[in-house]
């Protein structure tokens, strides 16, 4: 041990943590230049500072020995620096082979590292159990369309309804289903989800897929008997006596229709445009005089309809 030591001292050299030595015999002594633990979390990793003596012409290059048997190492090697006269220090870049499977065990490998005919140390290795630098596949989403606010009303002929997975190819089979039968039946063929209606309510339809690892998705279909939903009135907030004074400045009153919401679309008319023009938006009827006289208001929903005078 005296001997290495002076050889340290001599050459300016300071012990650090990453380099030990193994005393076999007086004269055998092994430098481990570094121990490190590749994983999942890190694939790769350099050791610094391998250094040679002095160069050799025509020797840029370490040459690295895996005392893994043959054709059986893991590791990859490489040298980040080459030698030259004035260069005589580089990292060493140690990771995983391509295609490298999940590991079952934990495998550890040493990495003999030569200049020439000298031995300079080794590299110790361990690989986790799991690691691995395969990409793991993408799973995928199944993408439907056409699945929001479903709704059939029964009063129609075609009583059907249709949404796509539009990424069907992809999912393998599918299994559609529907949790109230009594209210919708469903059937899928080539990526079409059919939905036809069966009775008043709603229902619940679960789209899943025999691929690893996709997740179920959900829509609702709600099913109708427009012959048995009350036809809702359409409610005016400052519709009476509505009078505009044409001399004044602002010739225009407001209506409101409070349950606009409600009403689906709603179209607004004055069944004279030379006394007074009308406007709707969001619930607010806007009224303009132009002329002397009246004229009645029309308020017209897609649900239902009141007049106003």
């Amino acid at each position: 041990m005296k001997r290495l030591l002076g050889l340290l001292a001599a050459t300016g050299l300071v012990a650090s943590t990453s380099i030990t030595v193994v005393a076999c015999s007086d004269n055998d002594e092994v430098v481990i230049f570094d121990s490190i633990e590749l994983s999942n979390e890190k694939l790769s990793t350099d050791v610094k500072n391998i250094t040679i003596a002095e160069f050799i012409e025509g020797k840029d290059s370490l040459i690295f020995e895996s005392n893994a048997a043959t054709g059986k190492s893991i590791i990859t090697t490489s040298q980040l620096t080459k030698f030259n006269a004035s260069t005589l220090k580089t990292d060493v870049k140690i990771g995983l082979k391509e295609i490298t499977t999940a590991l079952a065990q934990d495998i550890n490998e040493e990495i003999t590292i030569k200049y020439e005919n000298t031995v300079l140390g080794k590299i110790v290795v361990k690989i986790k159990s799991g690691t691995t630098n395969l990409e793991a596949p993408q799973v995928p989403t199944i993408n439907l369309v056409g699945a929001e606010n479903v709704s059939i009303d029964l009063i129609n002929e075609n009583k059907v309804k249709a949404v796509t997975i539009s990424n069907h190819t992809e999912l393998g089979k599918i299994l559609v289903t529907s949790n109230n039968t009594d209210v919708a039946s469903v059937s899928e063929s080539a990526g079409t989800i059919t939905l036809t209606g069966v009775g008043v309510g709603s229902a619940k339809i679960t789209v899943s897929s025999s691929v690893d690892g996709v997740l179920d998705v959900f829509f609702n279909v709600q099913i109708l008997d427009s012959t048995q939903i009350p036809i809702p009135e359409i409610i005016l907030d400052g519709a009476e006596d509505v009078k505009i004074n044409l001399s004044s400045e602002d010739k225009t009153k407001t209506v409101v229709i409070s349950n606009y919401t409600e009403l689906g679309e709603i179209l607004v008319t004055s069944n004279n445009t030379d006394i007074a023009t009308v406007s709707e938006f969001a619930g607010t009827i806007t009224l303009t005089g132009v002329g002397v006289g009246i004229t009645e208001i029309i308020v017209s929903s897609s649900i239902g309809e009141i007049q106003n005078k």
